[in-house]
């Protein structure tokens, strides 16, 4: 970390107390086939995906998937993220942050990196922003939800090693298996 940069601090505000407990898997999302991709929000919430903020306290940055488990006609999948507040300044203050990791952080600690790649993989369409804004997980103050999807595909570095590789394998899983087929 380079404490004499105002990014550093920044930086170390979305950084994990314990970063030992994260597995982190190179992320080769370009190159895997399409079936081991994320799909969007509308896909996945038309398939009964819930989306909900994140209430981890030890890790801001947290995500989490909860799988429904055997013969529970109820619950739902769901993903815990934390909550993108979008404004005008979003896309310089991201940028900057993704440019510090480029520059000063190992390749597995690029939490900020990370996040992008996720919601870039996760928002497609002003349809994907609109269920995820409805999720409360995405809190916009720009105009226009087409505005956020610009955003979002100018700051995403594909191909990194993601620190939620891990959640994307089991949400993955379970959208292959037949009570991800079914959806049950």
């Amino acid at each position: 970390m380079n404490p004499e940069h105002i990014l550093a601090l920044v930086h170390q505000c979305y950084m994990p107390e314990v970063d030992d407990s994260i597995t982190v898997v190179t992320s080769h999302d370009h190159l895997l086939p399409t079936s081991s991709r994320i799909e969007s929000d509308a896909v996945l919430g038309r398939e009964g995906l819930i989306f909900k903020p994140n209430n981890d306290t030890k890790w801001v940055m947290s995500m989490e998937v909860k799988l429904p488990y055997f013969g529970s006609w109820i619950n739902k999948p769901t993903l815990e993220m934390p909550v993108f507040c979008v404004n005008s300044y979003t896309e310089s203050v991201l940028s900057n942050l993704i440019a510090y990791e480029d520059a000063y952080i190992k390749a597995d600690k690029k939490y900020i990196t990370s996040y992008a790649h996720v919601m870039s993989m996760l928002i497609n369409t002003y349809e994907d922003v609109a269920i995820i804004k409805e999720s409360r997980v995405l809190v916009s103050f720009l105009s226009l939800n087409e505005l956020v999807v610009e955003m979002i595909k100018k700051i995403d570095r594909s191909g990194v090693e993601s620190v939620y590789e891990e959640q994307w394998k089991n949400l993955n899983n379970y959208r292959s298996s037949w009570m991800g087929v079914f959806g049950l």
